[in-house]
C-alpha cells in the first residue's frame, strides 16, 4: 500500500509538471495560447524642458574705487536711449572726489565704460550709446578739474540694465589704473589730421525737425575729430550754421545760430572740448546750392564743421 501511494504521488507530480511548464513558461495551456501578464513599469512623468533663465539685469549701484578712497552709494543715471547724465548729490560728491584724486595723482587714470542695451535707440555722433555715456561722464569729471588725458572711455553692450521709469540705473563702470604715458600714435594722428584738418563737414537736419541725419561717414569724421583735437590742443573747430532763403532773413540768421549751438553741444558731449570750439551763424548768406530748387535748399540747410 505504501508503495502505491508513493507511485501515485510521483505520477501526480509528473502530470503537474507537464501542465505547468508549457502553461507558465510558454503560455500554452490546454492547447490554447495564454497572454502572459507582464507587470508594467511604473510610468514616469514627462520631464518638461525648463526655460532658460533671463539674464539678471546689471546694476552697478555703487561707485567703489578703493585706491581713491571712494565708496559711494549710487551711480550716474541716464534716461533710456539718452546720454545726458543725471547725478544725484551723493554721486556728484563721488565725482568731485574722483576728480580731486586724479588731479593729485597725475600718474593715475580712470577708465569709464558706459553700458547700454540692444533695446535702446541711439542717434548720437559716436560709435555707440555706451561710448557717448562714458564721454558725458568724462565731461563731468573735466568740469570738476580732472585732466582729459587721465580719463579713458569705452562702451559695452549688455543684455539688460536695471531701470526705473525709463531711467537706466548704474549704466557706468569705473576702473583705476596707472597712466599710460607716451606719445600719440603717429600714424593714427596723421590719418586723423588728414581726415579733418582743413576739411568742411556738413551736418544736415531732417525736414522740419531739429533731428540731425547721422550716418557712418559722419560718425567716422567725429571720431577722427575727437582724437585729433584731443591730441592737438591748439586745434580750433568752427561750427557754422546756414539756412536756405525761405522766409525772413533775420529769423533765418537766428535759426542758423541756434542750430550751430546745438551741434556744438553734441560735439562737446562727444568729447570735444568747448574751449576749442566756436559756434556762429550765417543765415542765408553762404549758400552752396541753388535756392530755386527743393534739392538745393535742402543742401543749404546745414551746419558746417571745420578744423583749422
Amino acid at each position: 500500500m505504501k508503495g502505491l501511494l508513493i507511485l501515485l504521488t510521483i505520477i501526480w507530480f509528473a502530470l503537474c509538471s507537464l501542465w505547468w511548464y508549457p502553461c507558465k513558461v510558454h503560455g500554452v495551456c490546454m492547447g490554447k495560447k495564454v497572454e502572459q501578464k507582464v507587470p508594467k513599469a511604473e510610468e514616469q512623468p514627462a520631464i518638461k524642458p525648463q526655460p532658460k533663465p533671463k539674464p539678471a539685469a546689471l546694476n552697478f549701484n555703487n561707485i567703489t574705487l578703493k585706491d581713491a578712497g571712494i565708496d559711494a552709494k549710487g551711480n550716474i543715471r541716464f534716461a533710456m536711449n539718452k546720454f545726458q547724465p543725471q547725478l544725484m548729490p551723493n554721486v556728484k560728491t563721488a565725482y568731485t572726489d574722483l576728480a580731486k584724486y586724479l588731479k593729485g595723482n597725475p600718474d593715475k587714470q580712470v577708465t569709464l565704460t558706459g553700458l547700454y542695451t540692444g533695446a535702446e535707440q541711439y542717434t548720437g555722433l559716436l560709435k555707440n550709446l555706451g561710448v557717448n555715456r562714458a564721454e558725458a561722464a568724462k565731461n563731468e569729471l573735466v568740469t570738476l578739474g580732472a585732466a582729459r588725458k587721465q580719463i579713458l572711455t569705452a562702451g559695452e553692450k549688455v543684455a539688460s540694465l536695471k531701470s526705473e521709469k525709463n531711467v537706466m540705473i548704474g549704466a557706468m563702470k569705473y576702473e583705476l589704473g596707472n597712466l599710460v604715458a607716451g606719445k600719440a600714435d603717429e600714424a593714427k594722428l596723421a590719418a586723423a589730421k588728414k581726415a579733418v584738418f582743413g576739411v568742411s563737414k556738413n551736418v544736415y537736419f531732417e525736414t522740419g525737425s531739429d533731428n540731425i541725419i547721422v550716418d557712418d561717414n559722419l560718425r567716422k569724421f567725429i571720431a577722427d575729430l575727437q582724437y585729433y583735437s584731443g591730441e592737438v590742443g591748439e586745434a580750433k573747430v568752427s561750427v557754422t550754421g546756414h539756412t536756405d532763403n525761405t522766409g525772413n532773413a533775420q529769423k533765418n540768421m537766428q535759426l542758423s545760430v541756434k542750430r550751430a549751438n546745438q551741434i556744438q553741444r553734441l560735439l562737446a558731449q562727444s568729447g570735444i572740448s568747448n574751449s576749442q570750439m566756436k559756434a556762429n551763424g550765417k543765415g542765408i548768406t553762404a549758400p552752396i546750392a541753388d535756392n530755386n530748387t527743393a534739392e538745393g535748399r535742402a543742401k543749404n540747410r546745414r551746419v558746417e564743421i571745420r578744423v583749422d
